[in-house]
């Protein structure tokens, strides 16, 4: 019974978009009656076209109950409006260019009746394919990355169907294929990248019940590997969540290549020392918050 109130509480939470969204609707003042630059919104998504040189731009909101289904195209000097038909209006979608197939990569989102997407759509630089509707579950807040050391697109996680997911899927231009690894815990709201020097996807942070990640993992087209966590900065969502907090059954996670069993409470601080056995055990000597630092070397933080 407890359980089911912690994770309803989060979920109207996330159905809510409270965390993630202005307080009060937009107000366009700027919109183009011309039609020559993208309305204000916020939830949408970009990718660079790299086949065209361009950024490509969909959807978004403007309010919790009106969402955005135009595409734009901006060539560094101005932006393009795309008058073609493509994926239904929706906000919080993940997308990313397929470098191999010369294509941008659409999936899920949130449409305007507050329902989490589970389509997949390809942009060609002229008109959108809807390119699957099998493969993950509908989603939102969920990222996905083109991963150009093995050509295929990876998605993690997301909120979707009354859950948070912590699951791993690859779509190499035809199938969705769901993988089994060990991995990140369940999360939304993360970003994650490609790292073309260690050939390899990098994650970073998101958010779940009563706090928020401050973990770094890396995939490497096989497994997951937890490289870095400092803390879990709960302290910021602690006041609303603070009497929802729990103890979660202990996570197996890897580190360099070894299963660890990591006991947490609310994404605690033992969490954080195996990493730092992790870490010691490589040799690193770095230690402390994360905090100011901004770029990400492969083993330690610099600023």
């Amino acid at each position: 019974m407890h359980l089911r109130l912690v994770c309803t509480t989060f979920l109207l939470c996330m159905a809510r978009v409270t965390l993630v969204s202005p307080s009060t609707d937009v107000i366009d003042s700027s919109a183009d009656s011309a039609n020559t630059s993208p309305r204000a919104r916020w939830g949408h998504a970009m990718a660079y076209d790299r086949a065209r040189d361009s950024i490509v731009l969909f959807g978004g909101a403007v309010s919790r109950t009106e969402m955005l289904g135009d595409t734009w195209g901006w060539d560094g000097t101005s932006w393009r409006s795309v008058d073609v038909p493509g994926p239904s209006p929706r906000a919080y979608a993940a997308m990313t260019f397929d470098s191999r197939r010369g294509k941008v990569i659409l999936h899920g989102g949130r449409d305007e009746q507050r329902n989490s997407l589970s389509d997949t759509w390809e942009w060609d630089g002229q008109r959108w394919r809807q390119a699957a509707t099998q493969g993950p579950s509908g989603r939102d807040h969920h990222a996905i990355v083109f991963d150009e050391a093995r050509g295929v697109t990876i998605l993690f996680g997301g909120y979707g169907d009354a859950r948070v997911y912590g699951d791993t899927w690859q779509w190499d231009g035809q199938t969705w294929t769901l993988l089994h690894p060990d991995g990140p815990p369940p999360r939304a709201a993360f970003d994650m990248a490609f790292d073309a020097q260690r050939r390899s996807i990098i994650l970073y942070g998101g958010l779940w019940l009563g706090g928020l990640y401050a973990d770094l993992w890396e995939w490497d087209g096989r497994t997951w590997t937890i490289r870095d966590f400092r803390r879990t900065h709960e302290n910021r969502l602690k006041t609303t969540y603070g009497a929802f907090f729990r103890k979660r059954a202990p996570p197996s996670v890897r580190i360099d290549g070894q299963k660890q069993t990591a006991f947490w409470r609310s994404f605690g601080s033992s969490h954080a020392g195996a990493a730092q056995r992790g870490r010691e055990k490589r040799g690193d000597s770095h230690s402390g918050s994360a905090q100011g630092y901004r770029d990400w070397r492969g083993r330690l933080w610099a600023s």
